[in-house]
């Protein structure tokens, strides 16, 4: 399956990015089971998905940006912690705790792995939306995942 680029520079990524969301949440309506939005998603550049990822965040779709995480996750090994620290307010915000411990026990398994790309901001960051949801396990579990790093 070809992979969709982005032409046009920051205007082809926005189109591609709301061409994609639209299709998702098209999907998502119709369907009143759990759907497998890879096959949408795995046709993106890095760079669309992030966007697609953001964009949904941004209009707090966090069940449909958390598929998009998945296909981040999945497609292009060595994550950033700035991208868990994008997704963690947005699910500590819309009170999805047990979507946030995943997301951290995530964290953990990709820190095992020492695939992870740490960064000060990313760090502060996630910490600060996992405590800000009161998630003091979690908080915990980051500082011995980045600890090993």
């Amino acid at each position: 399956m070809e992979k969709l680029g982005s032409h046009g520079g920051i205007w082809g990524k926005i189109w591609i990015a709301i061409n994609t969301i639209q299709t998702i949440k098209r999907a998502h309506k119709s369907s009143s089971t759990t759907l497998d939005y890879s096959p949408i998603l795995s046709r993106l550049l890095k760079s669309d998905l992030l966007t697609t990822l953001r964009e949904l965040l941004r209009q707090d779709h966090c069940a449909l940006a958390l598929h998009a995480f998945s296909a981040v996750q999945s497609e292009y090994k060595n994550p950033d912690l700035s991208l868990y620290a994008d997704v963690a307010p947005a699910l500590a915000r819309n009170r999805m705790v047990e979507d946030l411990n995943h997301l951290i026990c995530d964290l953990e398994t990709d820190c095992g792995g020492g695939g992870i790309q740490c960064d000060d901001k990313g760090l502060i960051g996630l910490i600060k939306a996992v405590i800000g949801a009161d998630r003091r396990e979690s908080t915990v579990r980051i500082y011995e995942s980045v600890e090993t790093i």
